[in-house]
């Protein structure tokens, strides 16, 4: 069980980490994509089911005009 204190640090410990997510995703000019879903890019879930992750890459590239590594998160954390 966590006292007071402890929820109290771990808190901070929480907000500290989300500052430093911020800074370096705004340096990086990265937008973090948790699990995008599939309906607007079957094409590339499919590319990605495929194993064609170059191909998937790059038609998410051209829906969105996504850079490279955007591109690369996006199909990674793609479920299929």
């Amino acid at each position: 069980m966590v006292d007071d204190t402890q929820f109290a640090q771990l808190q901070q410990r929480v907000a500290l980490l989300e500052r430093q997510v911020n800074f370096l995703l705004s340096q990086t000019h990265l937008t973090f994509v948790d699990r995008p879903t599939l309906a607007a890019y079957q094409d590339v879930a499919e590319l990605k089911r495929q194993g064609n992750i170059l191909e998937a890459i790059k038609v998410y590239r051209s829906h969105t005009g996504a850079s490279l590594v955007e591109a690369k998160m996006f199909v990674d954390n793609l479920d299929v």
